[in-house]
């Protein structure tokens, strides 16, 4: 697909009423509210397809993935999930809204 051909689906879409909000890559911080408790843990996939409202995430400290460190989190009765951005010192801002883009930052 081209980008002219995206970019008038992302219209479509936003015509029907839907807003791109953002997209969660591997390992970015992700917060999230359960049962009244916050959690902030690294996103490591959705690869169930037949599952429907759950993610995988694994703790802030496990540096390599570990089938032990893996968690399944059901979305259904979380209340917030947000993303977490880190500046060069550290700093911990939320990201609210991203902006469209066909491009990733491969690091």
């Amino acid at each position: 697909l081209s980008s002219a051909t995206i970019r008038n689906e992302m219209a479509d879409l936003e015509e029907l009423g839907y807003r791109f909000v953002l997209s969660f890559y591997r390992n970015e911080i992700i917060e999230y509210e359960k049962d009244g408790e916050y959690y902030t843990e690294r996103f490591l996939s959705r690869t169930m397809p037949k599952q429907k409202n759950y993610i995988e995430t694994k703790p802030m400290d496990a540096p390599k993935f570990e089938f032990v460190d893996r968690h399944f989190v059901g979305l259904r009765k979380t209340k917030s999930v947000k993303k977490i951005r880190l500046d060069i010192l550290g700093n911990r801002f939320y990201c609210s809204q991203e902006k469209f883009t066909l491009k990733v930052d491969v690091v």
